[in-house]
């Protein structure tokens, strides 16, 4: 993908690796736990096709409309690779744990069940398990894992089954450089807030998205499904984040006010009469005023 920046003729080639369970340009922020059935479509799934995923689990079992603008799917209970595309990922030091019957899988209740104890349905046939020190997926660079052209935004979803063990810091899916070629990631900060974030590369240190803002502590340890869509608008309002089926964001994750897509797209273009708000400019204009003032004070024609 090439970035365009929109004051200038400048281009910046976008060559980054999709990467699951750590920040995708710097050896930081590192999942400890196991991850499932990862899906990536480039089209904002509905909140009931959400749902319907969480309860269906794994690529066999998607029917209808969830197999729609699927671009990759990877069940990661044997190998990275891609069940439905041909986005094939590379496996760095992390386990496939091909036990379905285990902990090793998500399970689910069983929508209607009258034995008791009450049965579950495994959603996986296994997982893959990440240390927390240097485990992690990675994906070749391919323009069907980017959402934006550097003026038009393109609506995505991103899905997954994450069991932590520690809900502080670490990144689910990733891609790119911030402030160099940053595209997107999903992921918990050190507030154990689960964030959707889209960066925009034309200009420095902006992006959109939304959190949850409450603290995800209570699924630490347990099998989660985790969604976000977004349906491409350049808002914030345009970003979802689900757990377990249900919609849970509740608030911006913005650093300015811009028009933003995934694999950075083009900023607002700026009033170019309108003097930037730097601390400089905001010093200059207080010790100007109060020279005004002093002047007009003591000014021998008052």
């Amino acid at each position: 993908m090439i970035l365009l920046a929109p004051e200038s003729s400048q281009t910046v080639s976008v060559s980054q690796n999709l990467v699951l369970g750590k920040q995708s340009y710097s050896d930081v922020a590192y999942f400890e736990g196991s991850l499932a059935n990862i899906g990536i479509w480039n089209r904002a799934l509905s909140a009931s096709e959400i749902e319907s995923i969480y309860w269906r689990g794994q690529y066999a079992d998607l029917k209808g409309t969830e197999l729609t603008n699927l671009v990759s799917w990877y069940n990661l209970s044997a190998d990275a690779n891609d069940s439905t595309g041909t986005n094939n990922g590379t496996n760095n030091g992390a386990t496939f744990l091909t036990d379905a019957y285990s902990a090793s899988s998500p399970f689910l209740p069983r929508i209607q069940d009258k034995a008791t104890p009450k049965g579950a349905v495994a959603l996986a046939s296994g997982s893959t398990s990440f240390d927390g020190n240097d485990d992690y997926i990675s994906i070749a660079d391919s323009d069907s894992l980017s959402f934006g052209d550097g003026s038009t935004d393109s609506a995505l979803t991103f899905s997954a089954w994450v069991k932590a063990n520690d809900v502080t810091s670490f990144y689910i899916i990733a891609k790119g450089i911030y402030n160099t070629s940053g595209e997107y990631r999903l992921f918990i900060n050190s507030s154990n807030k689960l964030i959707a974030r889209f960066m925009d590369e034309s200009v420095n240190s902006t992006y959109i998205g939304r959190e949850y803002s409450t603290g995800v502590e209570s699924y630490e340890g347990k099998w989660t499904h985790i969604a976000t869509t977004y349906d491409g608008s350049s808002n914030n309002s345009g970003v979802k984040i689900y757990i377990n089926g249900s919609r849970v964001d509740n608030a911006d994750n913005v650093a300015i006010a811009v028009a933003v897509a995934p694999n950075i797209l083009k900023a607002v273009p700026p009033n170019k009469n309108a003097v930037p708000v730097t601390t400089a400019n905001v010093i200059i204009k207080a010790v100007t005023a109060a020279f005004t003032a002093l002047a007009i004070r003591y000014s021998p024609h008052r």
